[in-house]
C-alpha cells in the first residue's frame, strides 16, 4: 500500500476534531478503506504523530483504541491546515520530486508557516517580563 500525505491529513484533522480519544472505526473518511486509514494510522504512529494502543478485532483485523494527537501531530496539523497551502504545497513537492516525503513535506510547511508570521515577528512587540517590581506580569515593547 502507498501512503497517502492526503489521507494522512484528513486522519490527523478527524482525530482532532473529537472531544476524547477516539477508535479507529469511528473515523471513516469517503473513498478510502477501513484498511487503509488503519494502515495510515500505524504509519501516523511510527511517524510520532498520533498515539494509541494497537489491538485486533474479532475478525482479527488490526485497530486503534485510544487515538489521539501527539505535540509533533498537532505541530505538523497547524502547518498543514490550511486546505490551498496543502494543495500548492503537495503540488509542487509531487511534481520536483514524483513523491511527497514526509520530512521535506514537513519542513516545507513549517516554512511557510514562518514566513506568514515573518512581517509580525520583525514590528516591535510586547514581551512579558517576568522580573518586575512586586512578582507582577508586565508587559513592555521591545523590538524583535
Amino acid at each position: 500500500m502507498k501512503r497517502d500525505m492526503d489521507l494522512v491529513r484528513k486522519i490527523l484533522l478527524a482525530v482532532e476534531a473529537s472531544e476524547r480519544p477516539l477508535d479507529s472505526s469511528m473515523i471513516r473518511i469517503a473513498g478510502y478503506t477501513g484498511e487503509s486509514i488503519t494502515e495510515h494510522m500505524r504509519l501516523l504512529n511510527e511517524a510520532g504523530l498520533i498515539e494509541g494502543i494497537s489491538a485486533y478485532s474479532v475478525e482479527h483485523r488490526l485497530k486503534w483504541i485510544e487515538l489521539r494527537l501527539t505535540w509533533s501531530g498537532h505541530d505538523f496539523l497547524d502547518a498543514a491546515r490550511n486546505e490551498s497551502i496543502w494543495v500548492e504545497t503537495v503540488a509542487e513537492v509531487r511534481k520536483k520530486t514524483g513523491a511527497v516525503p514526509f520530512e521535506v513535506l514537513k519542513g516545507l510547511l513549517m516554512d511557510v508557516a514562518r514566513d506568514t508570521v515573518r512581517p509580525v515577528v520583525e514590528t516591535p512587540r510586547l514581551i512579558p517580563n517576568i522580573f518586575s517590581k512586586g512578582g507582577r506580569l508586565e508587559l513592555s515593547e521591545h523590538p524583535a
